[in-house]
């Protein structure tokens, strides 16, 4: 091995680091039945529609009660609508 090889890998790792993608953006929610931060009597689910697709198993819904305790009412069944993967929806 001679003397260039550490300064060679060292050059190949900064230039693979540049040339490497950024991550997508976060998707933001764009609208939501019921609306966000909304107060329903007896909705059987909540959807929500955001601006990019979503990897299911990294995206969640949680729902809360009314009230300084806010318990948790949902199901904890969050999915993605099979026919729109901007679209996600839980139980109630």
């Amino acid at each position: 091995m001679t003397s260039r090889s550490p300064a060679l890998a060292a050059a190949a790792f900064v230039l693979a680091l540049g040339l490497a993608g950024t991550a997508a953006a976060h998707a933001h929610l764009k609208r939501s039945v019921p609306t966000a931060s909304g107060t329903v009597a007896g909705p059987t689910q909540v959807e929500a529609w955001f601006t990019e697709d979503l990897e299911p198993k990294f995206s969640s819904i949680t729902v809360t009660g009314p009230g300084p305790n806010g318990k948790k009412v949902d199901k904890g069944d969050t999915h993605t609508d099979p026919a729109d993967a901007k679209h996600l929806i839980v139980s109630i």
